[in-house]
């Protein structure tokens, strides 16, 4: 068991393998003000500094239910939505437009995932199975079954030579996706599991479950190498690996997400201001156009949050969304940031990091605050099924 220390102390990058972090920790803050425009819904981004300015690129619409997942393509092309509409999308990034539907699950899918080579999707649903997709031709490939309840995960390895799953059943699955065998069913939890990732290497597989532990366990031999309990015991929502694999980014529904360090299952970092007491929302490493690098979030309060990775300063809060933002995901290898809203909003808005002219301002400190406003007639929406 660990406590959340909050370190002060530089980490090693999560996003770099063998580079120190030369990033000073700063408590300096950060202000996010509202200024709704009448007849409009204003989205106001605000920034302190100029490192990060996300703004909106454009809204698509498609969706008939929440939705629940949005990833991009490994080459980021592409970005794959899927709902309780019981549909897979597929998007163009740079225009918007629709490539393709698929559809084929019985019930709502939950989660949705890439293989390497950006020719197959994997979807979780509340029917019991996984299919993989073969998106060029919009096909199924194969189903996969064994899962007694819901599939609420899933995530390829590296390789895209594996498959990983975890449900409202309890256990992960280890898969063959190329046939569909089943290499390893594990019972791993005692409540529903509710993310599965692997690390960078295929080695290890780390879950979290609604029963409050993370574990760690061995590709190759199913066994659990460790288990992580915070002190505070929340439920974990959402787990995955830092880039290098010697951190681990944890959400939790005590409106907090928590970096750990793996090798000392000791917090060194903890993320707040967000709202997030009920869903299982992802958080996500990202990095700014500047190379800043970030944590990135949705909110129960219909924001986007980001926090410097480092500092934990709030450095922006994006806002548009008339919904819970539940599904989120970030680019790559650009500054952009894929953000979706629940069943009173059902858009996709696509946010990208760009430069821009400051607008100063003095909100009673010492700080220029740089705001960008938009409002819902500023932002192309693209409806497209």
């Amino acid at each position: 068991m660990a406590s959340d220390a909050n370190a002060r102390q530089d980490i090693s990058h999560p996003m770099d393998v063998d580079k120190k972090s030369t990033d000073v920790p700063t408590d300096a803050s950060n202000t996010t003000k509202s200024d709704p425009q009448s007849g409009n819904r204003a989205i106001e981004v605000l920034s302190t500094g100029f490192e990060v300015d996300y703004r909106p690129e454009f809204v698509i619409t498609g969706h008939s239910s929440s939705i629940s997942s949005l990833k991009f393509s490994p080459d980021g092309s592409k970005l794959a939505s899927s709902g309780a509409d019981k549909l897979v999308k597929v998007w163009d990034v740079d225009t918007g437009e629709i490539q393709c539907t698929l559809e084929g699950h019985k019930e709502g899918i939950s989660d949705i995932a890439w293989s390497n080579d950006g020719r197959n999707i994997a979807s979780a649903s509340d029917d019991k199975d996984i299919i993989i997709w073969d998106v060029p031709h919009a096909v199924a490939l194969r189903t996969l079954q064994g899962h007694t309840n819901f599939v609420f995960c899933v995530n390829y390895n590296p390789n895209s030579n594996m498959l990983v799953s975890g449900g409202f059943d309890e256990t992960i699955r280890v898969w063959n996706p190329a046939n569909g065998d089943t290499l390893h069913n594990i019972t791993a939890h005692s409540d529903p599991v509710t993310a599965v990732n692997f690390d960078y290497t295929g080695e290890l597989i780390i879950s979290c479950a609604m029963d409050r532990l993370i574990r760690i366990w061995d590709t190759e031999s199913g066994i659990c190498l460790k288990t992580i309990i915070d002190d505070n015991n929340p439920i974990s929502s959402y787990v995955e690996f830092s880039p290098n694999a010697k951190f681990i980014l944890a959400a939790y529904l005590d409106h907090t997400i928590r970096l750990w360090n793996y090798e000392t299952a000791h917090c060194v970092k903890s993320y707040k201001g967000h709202v997030n007491e009920k869903y299982c929302i992802p958080a996500r490493f990202s990095t700014t156009r500047t190379g800043k690098r970030c944590v990135v979030s949705g909110s129960e309060n219909k924001n986007v949050y980001i926090w410097d990775l480092q500092s934990r300063k709030q450095l922006q809060v994006l806002q548009g969304h008339t919904d819970t933002v539940l599904a989120i995901d970030v680019h790559p290898f650009k500054p952009i940031i894929a953000s979706a809203g629940m069943k009173h909003d059902l858009s996709i808005r696509i946010w990208h990091d760009k430069p821009s002219e400051p607008q100063d301002r003095r909100d009673g400190s010492d700080a220029v605050t740089h705001t960008s406003m938009w409002t819902s007639n500023t932002i192309p929406t693209i409806d497209r099924v």
